[in-house]
């Protein structure tokens, strides 16, 4: 049962913090047209990019065993 609860309490957290994120960057280009020369799609694009290799080398953890 612990380790049931401890996947939930992580899935929501980390779900928790990619949404914050997402929210904190949409209000920041709400406010200025690009950061740095990056547009927001640009950034965004960035920003899904490193969210899905992040999961990519997390799922990978859990299948072969590995600690994070």
């Amino acid at each position: 049962m612990t380790f049931r609860s401890n996947f939930l309490i992580e899935a929501v957290t980390g779900t928790s913090w990619v949404f914050m994120n997402l929210g904190f960057y949409l209000l920041i280009y709400k406010k200025t047209g690009d950061i740095a020369g990056w547009e927001q799609h640009q950034f965004f694009v960035f920003i899904a990019t490193t969210i899905l290799i992040t999961l990519k080398m997390r799922v990978r953890d859990v299948f072969m065993g590995l600690p994070r």
